[in-house]
């Protein structure tokens, strides 16, 4: 893990944790508590199920990283046939 903060560490119960790690598991905790509370209650057929999709979706585009369009560069097409 990167600390770039410098290793601020905090004191909980019997140890010691770094700080970003606690609050980046804590964030991770709460968005999956997220997602499976509105999985269930769409699951349940509650009234107004649009609340709990958008819910979820809003957590899973927090969690999940966004798509890119990197490419690793092409060989030349004799390096290929060498290859194989």
């Amino acid at each position: 893990m990167d600390l770039e903060h410098g290793e601020v560490k905090w004191q909980l119960c019997c140890s010691e944790v770094y700080k970003d790690e606690l609050i980046f598991f804590s964030q991770i905790f709460f968005l999956l508590s997220v997602v499976v509370f509105s999985m269930v209650q769409i699951i349940r057929n509650v009234d107004n199920r649009e609340i709990y999709f958008s819910l979820m979706s809003s957590a899973l585009g927090i969690i999940l990283p966004a798509p890119t369009m990197v490419r690793e560069p092409r060989q030349p097409l004799a390096a290929q046939s060498r290859a194989v």
